[in-house]
């Protein structure tokens, strides 16, 4: 097993569930210890073999960047104008943006309305006692 210490960032809440993780896999160990470094380096080499290839969706959708993506949008017409190709049907290439526009819309609507009768629910029950 390679030894080279590779250092990386991670953002404080990560660090938090990091040092969770390490206390628990070391509760209860008497084989030996485990450290952050351990740990990140086990998840890392594990993830990429048994299941990374399925998360690259949710990845990707977590991190979508809707001005990177407009960018991308504006780069390809221009190449598609510049070669004198009909530029792609723009309403299908802004549809990732639309499309997680609708998606946070609707699940807002959604969120309030189950809070709404949540909260209705809850009346009701307080006023029958």
């Amino acid at each position: 097993m390679n030894k080279t210490l590779i250092k990386i960032t991670i953002r404080g809440q990560a660090d938090e569930k990091l040092g969770e993780m390490v206390q628990q896999v070391n509760t209860g160990f008497d084989g030996g210890r485990v450290n952050k470094t351990d740990l990140v380096s086990w998840i890392i080499t594990h993830f990429r073999d048994k299941g990374f290839s399925d998360a690259i969706k949710s990845i990707r959708e977590a991190h979508f960047d809707e001005i990177a993506y407009l960018q991308s949008v504006i780069k390809t017409a221009r190449i598609a104008k510049r070669s004198s190709e009909s530029p792609a049907d723009l309403t299908k290439l802004l549809s990732p943006i639309t499309n997680k526009r609708e998606f946070k819309k609707e699940h807002k609507v959604r969120a309030a309305s189950e809070k709404v009768t949540s909260e209705a629910a809850t009346s009701q029950t307080d006023t029958s006692k």
